[in-house]
């Protein structure tokens, strides 16, 4: 019965810690280019010093009218935890 009780604490502790990293850093911002919805892409160090990256596939015209082109924007915040 006791292991049964540890495994739930250790359950809940991970599911709760889970959780706090998800609510640290928000998940989509505005891209400051064309103001679309960036996503989270990774993060770069930790603590104070942690940095967010966030990015979105866009769609631009070409120089001169030549078709169009797919390019990542990107942008980044801080996001210490």
């Amino acid at each position: 019965m006791k292991k049964h009780g540890l495994l739930f604490l250790l359950v809940v502790a991970a599911l709760t810690l889970g959780s706090l990293a998800l609510w640290a850093r928000p998940g989509s911002i505005k891209c400051p280019i064309d103001g679309e919805y960036m996503f989270f892409d990774r993060q770069v160090g930790y603590g104070h010093d942690a940095v967010c990256w966030y990015s979105h596939m866009a769609t631009v015209q070409n120089p001169g009218g030549q078709g169009v082109s797919r390019v990542k924007h990107e942008a980044y915040v801080p996001c210490g935890d």
